[in-house]
């Protein structure tokens, strides 16, 4: 695999830079990309921190198909040049197999929960930006 993504990224033009688990900070959108999924997976699994292995595509998926004001597209729309389509219908959430009906029947209350979350987080954030926040007047060549 290494040696397709090493000739990969020459072909197309790109410096490829390597990072590691122990090392992520090679360049400063990884970092970012880990500090937004670390954000969502603490405002979801607050409460029951153990399982946030188990949704890891979970906010993979919402980084992909949430919009960055940056680029005022999706990452998703970005590489494959259409919106991601997200809208899951399942009329039925029984299954044989117990974790995919888990998965299904848990699916809308973590939703809900995550929402209820991120709503608290931004609203925390506001608060302590507001804190230190100050009308002010300017005048002409102030």
């Amino acid at each position: 695999m290494s040696h397709f993504w090493t000739e990969l990224m020459h072909k197309n033009g790109v410096k490829l830079l390597r990072s590691t688990t122990f090392h992520p900070q090679i360049n400063g959108q990884i970092e970012v990309v880990n500090r937004s999924i670390e954000a969502y997976l603490r405002c979801l699994f607050r409460d029951t921190p153990c399982k946030w292995t188990e949704y890891l595509p979970l906010a993979l998926l919402w980084y992909d198909t949430k919009c960055h004001t940056t680029i005022q597209l999706t990452p998703f729309e970005a590489i494959y040049d259409y919106p991601p389509s997200i809208t899951i219908v399942i009329q039925n959430t029984n299954s044989l197999i117990e974790a995919i009906a888990y998965t299904m029947k848990t699916r809308d209350e973590i939703n809900q929960l995550l929402q209820e979350n991120l709503v608290k987080a931004q609203q925390r954030m506001k608060f302590y930006v507001d804190l230190k926040r100050t009308d002010k007047q300017y005048k002409f060549k102030d």
